[in-house]
């Protein structure tokens, strides 16, 4: 499971809400909380589109979608 925490900061700073991210994104509002929740993956295609959208550089993408998840036990 990834974190996906600086994605969605930068969803609301780039974007404002989740809404229009989804719109820019031509996918369904219900679409984009799945996957920014980690429930749905994203694909190569949507993740090309989401940075070009959001200005992430191709370099940083591991930074904002494969983030692994750290279980404190």
């Amino acid at each position: 499971m990834y974190n996906l925490d600086k994605l969605n900061g930068l969803v609301v700073e780039k974007c404002k809400t989740k809404r229009n991210f989804a719109k820019k994104m031509k996918l369904s509002e219900r679409t984009i909380y799945l996957k920014l929740q980690g429930k749905i993956e994203f694909k190569p295609s949507e993740i090309n589109l989401a940075c070009y959208i959001l200005g992430i550089a191709k370099e940083d993408i591991p930074i904002y979608f494969f983030n692994k998840k750290v279980q404190i036990t």
